[in-house]
């Protein structure tokens, strides 16, 4: 690497160009958007019915799929598309067809037998292997699959050869989904679909954006170009093949930095003394004396496995009803400041979680606390956010459990509720009421 440019120079010199940019607001751009907030926003798309309920922009992204695999055959009946669970980023799932999605928009590092679990994974809830598709994405199709993801396993399961990719669809932001949205979605929108159209608008601006599309960006490509080719001695007088040559060596340098640097990211995040396990030990412990150790406390931290959610529930809840944690990816943990805690009641409990919506007491938690419920997203009934001083992973231990038993205390009116609820709930479901 040391034979080739000094890329942080580079980045610096490119910030330096932005910064005398016209004035250019997105919203998208001032947040921040990781693999996972990309992956929300295209499942978000796909999800859309429209007035005859013929999920237009999911139909679209289906033939687009097609035009990538000639044998892809499909027809949209009951589907049901999900977002980053059994820690697969995106599904759709229908009768006769799967596709998963996988996002690595930022170039996150491949994991093991990854694509081969989420294909088995698939395979369980009933989808015959042959009527699995496999959609990864990248920003720019620079980036390519390992092996030790795409195994030799996952690639039978796709009937992948050396000549074709089988169901094995490799698909990106420049050339797929960018093009996609503003030449077919957008159009085909109608206009009082206000709110899905701006923010279509919005997401297709900040791709350009991130992709360095935008007509603003053209004299900073222009002088980056120079000073690329300047830093890596290309003089446009070389035959193509020896600029091209020079071009991939650099940028075969700059993915072994990336990778390099992912790696030592994941090696911190890995640090579960200073993260995980206080989360998951003051979690434990509070749930677990609050109801002096009568019942089972159950925690699913998917945040030690790379994912942005951590919950807590007791047993004979079950899963579907819990305290989450969430959006919660470690770099927040790491970074930021804020978290929200929400109580969750997923889609197979919605008749409670009208039981619930309906009770006075629970409302008066609610607002004595100042919390929301989010009416619009079916499984939280309850959402606070709960700011820090610092970061979680700079806390001391003491102060961590301060920061977590503040807001658990704050839900734990809740559970004498929630457990009353249930009991006439149950009685009701199991008399068959």
């Amino acid at each position: 690497m040391e034979e080739n440019i000094d890329w942080f120079e580079v980045i610096q010199k490119l910030r330096e160009l932005k910064a005398k940019l016209p004035y250019h607001f997105n919203i998208i751009d001032e947040l921040g958007a990781n693999e996972n907030a990309h992956t929300r926003i295209l499942i978000k798309f796909l999800k859309y019915k429209g007035e005859d309920e013929s999920y237009p922009i999911l139909k679209s992204f289906l033939k687009k799929i097609s035009n990538h695999c000639s044998t892809a055959s499909f027809q949209i009946e009951k589907p049901q598309i999900k977002y980053g669970e059994e820690y697969i980023d995106g599904l759709i799932e229908d009768k006769s067809y799967a596709v998963i999605i996988e996002n690595k928009i930022h170039w996150a590092v491949d994991q093991d037998k990854q694509l081969e679990r989420y294909i088995e994974k698939v395979q369980q809830h009933g989808n015959f292997i042959k009527n699995i598709y496999v959609v990864y994405l990248t920003s720019d199709g620079n980036k390519k699959v390992e092996s030790y993801s795409l195994t030799g396993k996952a690639k039978q399961y796709l009937d992948m050869t050396e000549d074709d990719n089988g169901r094995f669809i490799p698909m990106n932001y420049r050339n797929d989904i960018f093009t996609w949205l503003r030449g077919e979605v957008l159009p085909n929108l109608k206009h009082k679909e206000e709110m899905l159209i701006t923010g279509i608008k919005q997401y297709i601006d900040y791709l350009e954006g991130f992709l360095g599309l935008r007509k603003a960006d053209k004299n900073i490509n222009r002088v980056m170009k120079e000073e690329l080719y300047n830093r890596l001695d290309i003089k446009e007088k070389e035959p193509i093949s020896a600029q091209y040559s020079k071009l991939e060596k650099a940028n075969n340098s700059l993915e072994e930095l990336t990778r390099r640097i992912n790696q030592i990211k994941q090696d911190i995040i890995k640090v579960e003394d200073s993260i995980c396990n206080p989360f998951e030990e003051i979690t434990r412990t509070y749930f677990s004396d609050l109801e002096n150790d009568y019942r089972q406390v159950c925690i699913n931290n998917n945040i030690k496995k790379g994912g942005d959610f951590f919950f807590v529930y007791y047993k004979e809840w079950g899963w579907q009803i819990h305290f989450e944690w969430w959006p919660l990816p470690v770099n927040k943990l790491i970074t930021g400041k804020t978290c929200t805690l929400n109580l969750h009641i997923e889609d197979k409990l919605v008749p409670f979680q009208k039981y619930l919506l309906a009770d006075e007491e629970y409302k008066q938690i609610v607002n004595a606390i100042g919390g929301t419920i989010n009416n619009r997203d079916k499984v939280a009934v309850f959402q606070k956010q709960y700011i820090a001083d610092k970061p979680f992973v700079d806390m001391t231990y003491d102060e961590k459990k301060v920061f977590l038993e503040k807001a658990y205390s704050e839900v734990s009116p809740m559970i004498p509720v929630i457990d009353r609820l249930l009991k006439v709930y149950n009685s009701k479901t199991n008399n068959g009421k």
